[in-house]
């Protein structure tokens, strides 16, 4: 029932990009302890984007607004500079 006084505003409800290079991921972790939300490890070891939020590939995602800047915070902290969060 919450959900149906919520449903105008969900349409308005702002979302982020996240792109992650497999090519220069180094396997660290750095982004998945900054940010579990998001990130995880593909099967290979590799980040890859949480499945909630993957938009055609593991590595391409959408994610609303809130998680924005924990998102931010581990593009930030990648060494190899793998990860690019837009707005």
């Amino acid at each position: 029932m919450f959900f149906v006084f919520l449903y105008p505003y969900l349409e308005e409800i702002s979302m982020a990009r996240v792109f992650i290079d497999k090519s220069k991921c180094i396997k660290c972790g750095s982004c998945v302890a900054v940010c579990p939300d998001v990130f995880i490890f593909d099967d290979e070891g590799y980040s890859a984007i949480s499945e909630e939020y993957r938009v055609s590939s593991p590595y391409t995602g959408e994610i609303p607004d809130f998680l924005y800047i924990c998102a931010k915070e581990a593009s930030d902290h990648c060494s190899m500079y793998a990860i690019v969060v837009e707005k």
